[in-house]
């Protein structure tokens, strides 16, 4: 078994690997020449859409597409740092609960396994986004959007949980003021 303060070594390096290549996804689409024009990720991937999604392509423009592609492509990366980082978070937590609440505790299991789950859902939305994107085949919208939802449905719960044993310490430190 792995010493939490190994989990907390894990998730300190997983957060600046996170936060890092979401900087640098965030710069990718503010190179966009046009305001408010900035492509991104999201706004593909939440489009639902096939006629939504091409309205994007066209209004992007090539330039607009190549940087999303870069951005997507540099998810790759990001996935699995984040989905580290929440991981450690949720074991950490589950740690926490263990004296308080062993109920709580027994739910690090499944939110660990929705976490490695959501971070599959975004390869494979990624996956269908970068085809979409390469060959304007649009078709496959609900279903890379489908992924999306899923996959920060899963994460929200995984953070939520992992935040919880957090507010809990601080309010008891207000409490005791």
């Amino acid at each position: 078994m792995i010493e939490s303060r190994h989990y907390w070594w894990l998730l300190a390096g997983s957060l600046v690997c996170t936060i890092y290549l979401g900087g640098r996804m965030r710069a990718i689409a503010d190179a966009h020449p046009a305001a408010g024009l900035a492509p991104t990720q999201i706004a593909l991937e939440l489009t639902w859409s096939p006629s939504r999604a091409q309205d994007l392509l066209i209004k992007w423009g090539p330039e607009g597409r190549a940087l999303v592609t870069r951005q997507i492509r540099l998810d790759f990366f990001y996935i699995p740092a984040y989905v580290l980082a929440i991981a450690c978070a949720v074991s950490l937590a589950g740690i926490a609960y263990r004296t308080s609440s062993p109920s709580l505790a027994a739910l690090s299991t499944p939110l660990l396994v929705a976490t490695v789950s959501a971070g599959f859902l975004d390869l494979i939305e990624n996956a269908l986004l970068l085809r979409a994107l390469g060959l304007w085949e649009t078709g496959l919208q609900p279903v890379a959007s489908l992924c999306a939802h899923v996959k920060f449905a899963l994460l929200i719960g995984a953070v939520a949980y992992s935040l919880t044993p957090a507010i809990g310490w601080v309010l008891r430190q207000v409490r005791a003021v």
